[in-house]
């Protein structure tokens, strides 16, 4: 079991973000622009199969940018400068990051179907999945099992720091939803700097 310091990990975090705030508040106001957008899409297709295909499309999208995002903040984590333009520059990872998340999807809904614990526990094992693939070059299969073994004897510490996370951005969504713009970015190195922690 890898001990860590929950409050520290954030405080962490809280730090990176002021270290970084300009390219922090860029990345908020793409994912907030992000939003908008595929709202206003999706909205527009109403329901039917080319709505379907659209939200497919967003998805994968979606699947795409989070690539860049983690990259960034790996970046930021490990003390190296990082760009906004990176958020659309590492499509090699793209097909893993879809397979990885599909399989992933599918084990955590099985585990939700036989009574939700074994789904919370399942996707708290297996949620480090993507920073495999964009940090270690990992498969996707391999993705999985590496996130799994990380987490191995540490599950209530992770769940723990979740709940900790979860409270923090409900904080931020009672600040009238503008508070979400400093804990979301906060909770994702924060669980960045997690998964640095147990993969060391």
């Amino acid at each position: 079991m890898k001990q860590f310091d929950k409050i520290g990990l954030i405080k962490h975090a809280w730090e990176l973000v002021k270290k970084n705030a300009k390219l922090i508040a860029l990345l908020m106001v793409a994912f907030v622009v992000y939003q908008i957008v595929q709202g206003f899409v999706q909205g527009f297709f109403g329901e039917g199969l080319l709505a379907a295909l659209v939200s497919i499309a967003f998805t994968v999208l979606t699947l795409f940018l989070e690539i860049g995002f983690i990259k960034i903040i790996l970046k930021l984590v490990d003390g190296q400068k990082a760009e906004i333009t990176e958020l659309w520059a590492y499509p090699q990872y793209l097909l893993r990051m879809i397979g990885a998340s599909i399989v992933y999807g599918i084990i955590v809904m099985v585990g939700f179907i036989l009574l939700v614990i074994p789904g919370i526990y399942l996707a708290l094992r297996l949620q480090f999945y993507s920073y495999y693939i964009v940090d270690k070059n990992a498969g996707a299969m391999d993705s999985l099992r590496m996130s799994w073994k990380a987490t191995d004897k540490n599950v209530i510490n992770v769940f723990l720091f979740m709940l900790i996370l979860i409270a923090l951005n409900i904080l931020g969504a009672i600040v009238l939803l503008v508070g979400l713009l400093v804990t979301i970015p906060v909770s994702f190195i924060a669980v960045t700097l997690l998964y640095r922690k147990l993969s060391a």
